[in-house]
């Protein structure tokens, strides 16, 4: 099962139907963490960390900060960009992912939602 962190503004109605629907997934967000505020950098660096797949709605920023961890061969363990999508969608491909999924596939990688 792959282990998850939800940024600063990903939706809360997806992570609360993914924590309801999917009681066994591994899913924290940074406001948990204590890391509101804490800059795209930060965030990843803490991902990965823990080996946490980030959950993120920021195509702009987060993107750019994951493929320059990618460039500089840092540890990156991935990142999911969910795009505006319905959040029946969202949940579906995040559930399927997480309980599907090895971390290997995802380590240095960006990948996008819808899939």
């Amino acid at each position: 099962m792959i282990r998850l962190l939800a940024d600063e503004n990903f939706k809360g109605q997806i992570v609360r139907a993914l924590r309801l629907h999917l009681t066994e997934i591994d899913l924290v967000t940074v406001q948990e963490l204590g890391l509101s505020g804490a800059t795209d950098p930060v965030v990843l660096a803490t991902a990965a960390q823990d080996g946490r797949v980030v959950l993120s709605h920021d195509v702009n920023t987060m993107t750019l900060y994951a493929i320059d961890r990618i460039e500089k061969n840092v540890p990156m363990p991935g990142l999911l960009i969910v795009r505006t999508t319905s959040p029946a969608i969202a949940i579906e491909d995040i559930s399927l992912i997480a309980l599907a999924g090895e971390p290997q596939d995802f380590a240095q990688q960006i990948k996008f939602i819808p899939l």
